[in-house]
């Protein structure tokens, strides 16, 4: 099942932070743990790892652009899943 990953909050004081770069391209296959991307936070760039093995089904925002936590960042799931009621 397709599922929404949003700009997480990496600390208390986070309000928003940028994808440096996205270590996976739409259409690659990302396993549990593994770095989907890179967050910039006012603090440090960190790596957000992938909470489940899944396929990367579309990039929803821009590298280098401040987004608030909790916005939608990309969506994943099994490859070829319709995912046009999540976007």
């Amino acid at each position: 099942m397709a599922r929404v990953i949003k700009m997480p909050k990496m600390g208390e004081g986070m309000e928003e932070g940028q994808i440096v770069s996205w270590m996976a391209n739409v259409g690659d296959k990302v396993e549990k743990g593994a770095p989907l991307f890179e967050v910039l936070t006012d603090k440090t760039t960190m790596e957000f790892p992938c909470p489940e093995s899944a396929t990367l089904l579309k990039i929803l925002v821009e590298t280098e652009e401040d987004y608030d936590c909790g916005t939608p960042v990309c969506v994943i799931g099994e490859e070829g899943e319709d995912i046009s009621a999540l976007v």
